[in-house]
């Protein structure tokens, strides 16, 4: 019998069931299309200053001009971090099934975490250098 936490092949947990991967999978690159869609008008410029949507902070409002330079970086970034989740995603449609829960536990934030973390520290060091 294998120890506790462990499977029969020697793997730490169970595997993961294949319909709720693809099911959770489907969401998280909705949410990755999402950042997408959401960054394009940043990159056009289409926003104005608001307290609702955009990279909002305080010095960014105090001048148009740094508010749209700063969204308009802060949406490119977005834009990347949307495609780079879709990107980390994707190995888990052709192995995730044979993967631990614990290995998908951490891949799937790692995923959607690392990108949207890096995207927002760049936009912050672009910002405090405006």
């Amino acid at each position: 019998m294998p120890p506790a936490g462990m499977d029969g092949a020697g793997g730490a947990g169970r595997a993961v069931n294949e319909w709720e991967l693809r099911g959770l999978l489907i969401l998280l690159h909705w949410s990755a299309f999402l950042m997408i869609i959401l960054a394009v008008p940043l990159i056009q410029g289409q926003v104005p200053p608001n307290g609702v949507y955009g990279f909002r902070l305080p010095k960014l409002f105090s001048s148009e001009e740094l508010w749209y330079a700063a969204n308009r970086y802060a949406g490119k970034e977005l834009f990347r971090a949307g495609w780079l989740t879709h990107a980390g995603l994707l190995p888990l449609w052709f192995v995730g099934d044979r993967l631990s829960e614990q290995v998908v536990s951490v891949w799937i934030p790692a995923a959607q975490l690392l990108p949207v973390a890096i995207a927002v520290i760049r936009s912050l060091i672009y910002a405090r250098r405006l």
